[in-house]
């Protein structure tokens, strides 16, 4: 007996009609009837009590109908595990990721999609979001955590957080105990931030020249936590996600930032007009369902 034999029998024995089965997988009664007649001839058992009135399975019709039923569905299963594969899919995705995201997502996802999906290698880049996408397209990473704005017109874009950003200041700041602030209060206020390979850069950037100002930027580093302990020892502000607080240390406290320019939204992206891989789709799934 055949697979498709068993498929075709399991069909019948769940529609209880040949002609519905036949209908619903688009094979001729005619086949389903020869399917049948050739698996009864084979065991030398009957498998339905054929009338024009009724449809009965027999003892052995039952039999194979449950045991049949398994079958099937570890097939199906075994189906989809295979489809989530190609040729070209080694099960290794290059992840380009700055090093904020890093810190804050990758302890919370990487050990349940290690334990989902073990045979997957995950290879990190931690760099800025500028560097991240230009890598993309350079084919280079396979999938980038990057903040907006993104160019839609090269990238697949997939929302994956959204939340807002912080100004980092030092406890003895006049800012430290307020509820919000405008970034426009921060006109007089020395900058340290993170260095221009980072988008948070450039929307820093922006948002001071929307307020009328240009921000006095006095140092600048892609560390963020170097960046934290430098105003920490009140050397300046800093600007950075809201969700990067609690592993900011003692001395900084951090003041939501007000403003429709201060959302702080993470994407995963990859280039727009190529293949992607199997097990990039179920990182970007894993993620989207991991911060829901």
């Amino acid at each position: 007996m055949e697979y498709r034999q068993l498929y075709y029998f399991v069909c019948i024995a769940r529609e209880k009609s040949f002609s519905q089965a036949a209908e619903k997988i688009r094979v001729s009664q005619s086949s389903l009837s020869r399917t049948v007649q050739c698996i009864e001839d084979e065991y030398n058992v009957q498998l339905i009590n054929r009338t024009t009135r009724s449809f009965k399975l027999t003892p052995a019709g039952r039999k194979l109908l449950e045991r049949g039923e398994r079958v099937v569905k570890e097939f199906e299963e075994l189906q989809k595990y295979l489809q989530g594969y190609s040729a070209n899919d080694m099960g290794e995705i290059r992840l380009g990721i700055p090093s904020v995201l890093n810190t804050v997502m990758a302890p919370l996802f990487m050990p349940v999609f290690n334990k989902e999906y073990p045979e997957v290698k995950l290879y990190f880049t931690v760099e800025g979001s500028h560097l991240i996408q230009k890598e993309i397209l350079e084919g280079m990473l396979d999938v980038g955590l990057v903040i907006r704005p993104v160019d839609e017109r090269h990238f697949d874009v997939k929302e994956i957080i959204e939340d807002r950003l912080a100004v980092m200041v030092p406890e003895s700041h006049p800012l430290a105990g307020r509820k919000n602030v405008g970034i426009e209060e921060l006109k007089e206020e020395k900058f340290i931030l993170l260095d221009s390979t980072y988008q948070l850069f450039t929307n820093v950037h922006q948002m001071c020249r929307d307020a009328g100002f240009e921000p006095n930027i006095i140092h600048c580093s892609p560390s963020w936590d170097y960046i934290a302990a430098l105003v920490s020892l009140a050397q300046g502000i800093s600007i950075l996600p809201r969700p990067i607080t609690p592993y900011v240390g003692r001395g900084v406290v951090a003041v939501p930032l007000r403003g429709e320019l201060a959302k702080w939204t993470v994407v995963a992206i990859t280039k727009k007009g190529t293949k992607v891989s199997a097990s990039v789709k179920n990182l970007i799934k894993h993620l989207v369902r991991s911060y829901k």
